[in-house]
Protein backbone atom coordinates (compact mmCIF):
# COMPACT_ATOMS: atom_id res chain seq x y z
CA UNK A 1 0.00 0.00 0.00
CA UNK A 2 1.08 3.51 -0.69
CA UNK A 3 0.21 6.77 1.01
CA UNK A 4 -0.68 7.86 4.50
CA UNK A 5 -3.20 5.62 6.29
CA UNK A 6 -6.18 7.69 7.38
CA UNK A 7 -8.91 5.34 8.60
CA UNK A 8 -9.36 1.59 8.97
CA UNK A 9 -12.58 -0.36 9.40
CA UNK A 10 -12.83 -4.04 10.35
CA UNK A 11 -16.13 -5.85 9.87
CA UNK A 12 -17.47 -9.38 10.04
CA UNK A 13 -19.96 -10.92 7.63
CA UNK A 14 -22.78 -13.27 8.74
CA UNK A 15 -20.71 -16.16 7.37
CA UNK A 16 -17.94 -15.38 9.90
CA UNK A 17 -15.55 -13.85 7.37
CA UNK A 18 -13.60 -10.79 8.40
CA UNK A 19 -12.76 -7.89 6.07
CA UNK A 20 -10.60 -4.81 6.52
CA UNK A 21 -11.12 -1.54 4.64
CA UNK A 22 -8.13 0.78 4.72
CA UNK A 23 -8.48 4.37 3.54
CA UNK A 24 -5.29 6.09 2.46
CA UNK A 25 -4.31 9.54 1.30
CA UNK A 26 -2.11 9.59 -1.74
CA UNK A 27 -0.82 12.34 -3.98
CA UNK A 28 -1.96 12.15 -7.55
CA UNK A 29 -0.29 13.65 -10.56
CA UNK A 30 -1.74 16.77 -12.10
CA UNK A 31 -2.72 16.70 -15.74
CA UNK A 32 -1.27 19.26 -18.09
CA UNK A 33 -3.75 21.98 -18.96
CA UNK A 34 -4.68 22.45 -22.58
CA UNK A 35 -7.01 24.81 -24.33
CA UNK A 36 -8.82 22.02 -26.20
CA UNK A 37 -12.53 21.45 -25.82
CA UNK A 38 -14.30 18.21 -26.67
CA UNK A 39 -18.01 17.67 -27.15
CA UNK A 40 -19.53 14.37 -26.04
CA UNK A 41 -22.67 12.86 -27.55
CA UNK A 42 -24.29 10.05 -25.55
CA UNK A 43 -26.21 7.63 -27.70
CA UNK A 44 -27.95 4.28 -27.83
CA UNK A 45 -25.94 2.32 -30.38
CA UNK A 46 -22.64 3.77 -29.17
CA UNK A 47 -22.18 4.73 -25.54
CA UNK A 48 -20.45 7.99 -26.40
CA UNK A 49 -19.00 9.72 -29.45
CA UNK A 50 -16.62 12.64 -29.01
CA UNK A 51 -16.22 15.54 -31.39
CA UNK A 52 -12.72 14.19 -32.10
CA UNK A 53 -14.36 11.15 -33.73
CA UNK A 54 -13.61 8.62 -30.98
CA UNK A 55 -16.37 6.08 -30.40
CA UNK A 56 -16.93 4.20 -27.18
CA UNK A 57 -18.79 0.95 -27.64
CA UNK A 58 -22.03 0.35 -25.69
CA UNK A 59 -21.63 -3.10 -24.14
CA UNK A 60 -25.16 -3.00 -22.65
CA UNK A 61 -24.18 -4.59 -19.35
CA UNK A 62 -27.26 -3.21 -17.65
CA UNK A 63 -29.62 -5.12 -19.96
CA UNK A 64 -27.82 -8.40 -19.28
CA UNK A 65 -27.78 -7.94 -15.52
CA UNK A 66 -31.32 -6.52 -15.35
CA UNK A 67 -32.72 -9.80 -16.66
CA UNK A 68 -30.62 -11.79 -14.17
CA UNK A 69 -31.77 -9.52 -11.35
CA UNK A 70 -35.41 -9.92 -12.41
CA UNK A 71 -35.14 -13.72 -12.29
CA UNK A 72 -33.38 -13.67 -8.92
CA UNK A 73 -36.04 -11.35 -7.45
CA UNK A 74 -38.83 -13.60 -8.76
CA UNK A 75 -37.15 -16.60 -7.16
CA UNK A 76 -36.71 -14.74 -3.87
CA UNK A 77 -40.32 -13.49 -3.80
CA UNK A 78 -41.64 -17.05 -3.99
CA UNK A 79 -39.62 -18.25 -1.04
CA UNK A 80 -41.23 -18.56 2.36
CA UNK A 81 -39.51 -17.64 5.60
CA UNK A 82 -38.58 -20.58 7.79
CA UNK A 83 -40.32 -20.73 11.12
CA UNK A 84 -37.92 -21.20 14.03
CA UNK A 85 -38.31 -24.40 16.00
CA UNK A 86 -40.46 -23.82 19.03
Amino acid sequence: MEGKIGKMTIFRTPTANYFVCIFTEQEIQQFRKSNKAVGIDLGITDLAITSDGKKFKNYRYTKKYASKLKRAQQHLSRKQKRQPWV
